[in-house]
């Protein structure tokens, strides 16, 4: 008597599928687990407390900025838009670890823009290349250096 496929499954059937749930379900659990462990987050955690401009003249402008909280090691850089839109780096400062505690940072630009439409911000990388980026500050907020 013969039974038909419906009624009782093949044995190698049956086993190839149970290997393949258990390989699946291994693959899932390794991608999920290096996801978790492995993927830097999409941003640093910086807080920013402050960013300040002081103009000197028409012939430099200084550039000061603080963070609350721990600071992991990274580089802050200093960027500058003529109009707002297209930012590119001036300047960088190196933060190591024995700055962790170090709240208050500056830069002085000898090439200010003329025009009172630039913007200043910060950019902030740590080690695993996770950013933080300041709110923008137009030159036209600068305060006169005395």
């Amino acid at each position: 008597m013969r039974h038909s496929p419906q009624q009782t499954p093949r044995p190698a059937f049956r086993q190839s599928f149970k290997l393949l749930l258990w390989v699946g379900g291994g693959l899932l659990a390794m991608a999920l687990l290096w996801t978790l462990l492995y993927q830097p987050a999409r941003e640093a955690q910086v807080e920013w407390a402050y960013l300040r401009l002081q103009s000197q003249a028409d012939t430099a402008l200084h550039i000061f900025w603080g963070v609350e909280g721990e600071l992991p090691p990274g580089t802050f850089e200093v960027e500058r838009s003529p109009e707002g839109q297209h930012f590119h780096a001036i300047g960088r400062i190196e933060v190591g670890p024995e700055h962790g505690k170090k709240r208050d940072f500056r830069f002085l630009d000898n090439d200010p823009p003329i025009r009172p439409t630039g913007l200043y911000r910060i950019r902030f990388t740590d080690t695993h290349g996770r950013q933080s980026v300041s709110p923008a500050v137009p030159v036209a907020q600068a305060i006169p250096l005395m």
